[in-house]
């Protein structure tokens, strides 16, 4: 039997503990590529106007994902708010959502200045199977009921 080289040992041994990382067990296993998570621009219809919706783009702390928010509303400018936007995402949703599952996750969004905080909830609809892109639908609680906005997101980073 032929022995292989120290350089050729050490290239199949970090190959074989790369294919180990892909097993099912794994906690990492379908969340490569989370850090952050981009949402599109949206919009959302309400009585006698409109309210967009624009993020920044949210970046992965722990078991969240944290970033900025603005919402203009027209003809009603005065209601128009700036703030912080937080989804609480577990390891165990992402591993849901790389398997094509549906997931839904609460989250805040606390206004710049006022600090008025409101209850967010989100469902997130993968295009496939991973976790890449897909729609997500973000309902913010509103003195006037709830602002509903369908938009699409994708996931980027290491």
């Amino acid at each position: 039997m032929k022995r292989c080289s120290t350089k050729l040992c050490v290239v199949l041994v970090i190959a074989i503990a790369g294919f180990g990382t892909m097993a099912e067990g794994d906690p990492a296993a379908g969340m490569r590529g989370t850090s952050r998570i981009k949402i599109d621009p949206c919009s959302a219809s309400l009585a006698g106007g409109k309210a967009k919706l624009n993020t920044t783009a949210l970046r992965r702390d722990e078991a969240k994902y944290v970033g900025n928010y603005d919402i203009k509303v027209s003809p009603y400018f005065f209601k128009n708010e700036k703030g912080t936007l937080s989804f609480d995402v577990s390891d165990e949703s992402l591993r849901k959502l790389a398997k094509g599952a549906v997931v839904d996750f609460g989250g805040r969004a606390v206004t710049s200045g006022t600090g008025k905080s409101r209850a967010v909830k989100v469902k997130v609809t993968p295009a496939g199977s991973g976790v890449a892109s897909g729609s997500m639908t973000i309902s913010i609680a509103t003195t006037n009921g709830e602002l509903v906005f369908t938009t699409a997101y994708t996931f980027s980073g290491g």
